[in-house]
């Protein structure tokens, strides 16, 4: 587990990176999370401040960026439905694919996977500001895609290759 107060980790490794617990408090848009790996990345909590469950009240929303390169796959360490990814933005490269996570983000600014489907499942926290996800660019060179966001989903970029499928669902909001 790693627990930071008003700063940022990055991570650099030849092999896969497993982050079972990440917790990066009081962070700001200059701090957060950076992981490249020449292997897989299974994340299994990141917190780059605060997702509050319905035990919680009060304003929220998160900040902070996550940033993800991986030779491999991203996905998810363990098998659970909790929110496994908690930040304002998320960038990732993942040559082989990103799914099986459920995040809770403002704002996707780019995933890319070159040889795999790219899956994800986005949750608002009880009493977020920011509610609803905006998608500024999606890419899968041979895969699918499928996005899902418990309010409203706002797409802007998204591409995939021959053959691939792409379903976008908002469960509560509406689909941009």
């Amino acid at each position: 587990s790693v627990h930071i107060v008003d700063g940022g980790l990055n991570v650099r490794s030849k092999g896969d990176v497993t982050i079972v617990n990440g917790f990066f408090h009081k962070s700001n848009k200059q701090k957060g999370l950076d992981i490249d790996s020449g292997g897989n990345i299974r994340i299994g909590n990141i917190q780059v401040d605060r997702y509050y469950d319905e035990s919680n009240t009060g304003d929220n929303s998160a900040f902070g960026t996550v940033k993800l390169r991986a030779r491999g796959f991203v996905t998810e360490h363990g098998d659970d439905a909790e929110v496994d990814l908690v930040a304002d933005s998320l960038f990732v490269v993942a040559d082989k694919g990103f799914y099986g996570l459920e995040v809770a983000l403002n704002e996707i600014e780019s995933i890319h996977s070159s040889e795999g489907d790219i899956e994800i499942s986005d949750r608002d926290s009880v009493g977020e500001t920011a509610a609803g996800l905006l998608v500024k660019n999606v890419r899968a060179d041979i895969g699918s895609v499928t996005i899902t966001a418990d309010e409203s989903l706002e797409v802007r970029g998204l591409w995939v290759g021959s053959g691939g499928n792409v379903r976008l669902v908002s469960r509560s909001g509406n689909l941009v």
